[in-house]
């Protein structure tokens, strides 16, 4: 979600979502749809909110294993996966093509020649995660962080690599 600069919220912020009365339930203490809240102990700020992860690690870990089993790569085509932690997966060959994974945790993933064609992976973390030959023509990672990332022979045809962290990072 956008945030933007304001007083009106009472804690310096004032959200742009499309929620009915939103600004009056997050002074209520009263968390937006995909969000929840947690109690904070520090002074004037009384909740912090978060949002939710669209799928839980356990419930991907077990798409992962029953593809495995199969023999067949992971197929998550066009699936809201923002927030997901997908940090030290074997994601090798999966077809993410057009997936959301905003915020992402694929820190030390294995997604060697994974599809990930026109995905949103904006902000995601990808440090030391293997993308060797994987797909990412017109993907929008911008503010990722590819720190120490393997990306030898990916395809970055049409990325927008606005403002990722790129450090390290190994592209031949």
């Amino acid at each position: 979600m956008v945030f933007k600069a304001g007083r009106r919220a009472g804690f310096g912020c004032e959200p742009s979502f499309p929620v009915l009365g939103g600004l009056r339930r997050m002074r209520r203490g009263i968390a937006p749809q995909g969000f929840f809240q947690r109690p904070l102990a520090s002074s004037s700020i009384r909740f912090m909110i978060f949002p939710v992860m669209n799928m839980p690690r356990e419930k991907l870990e077990q798409l992962i294993e029953e593809a495995a089993q199969k023999g067949e790569p992971l197929s998550l085509e066009g699936e809201d996966l923002s927030w997901a932690d997908l940090s030290g997966c074997d994601l090798t060959d999966a077809n993410l093509k057009g997936a959301s994974l905003v915020r992402a945790n694929l820190g030390g993933a294995d997604l060697s020649g994974a599809d990930m064609r026109e995905a949103d992976l904006r902000n995601a973390d990808l440090e030391g995660a293997v993308l060797c030959d994987a797909l990412l023509s017109d993907s929008d990672v911008a503010g990722a962080s590819f720190r120490d990332a393997d990306l030898v022979g990916a395809d970055l045809e049409g990325v927008n690599f606005d403002e990722a962290i790129i450090e390290g990072a190994r592209f031949l």
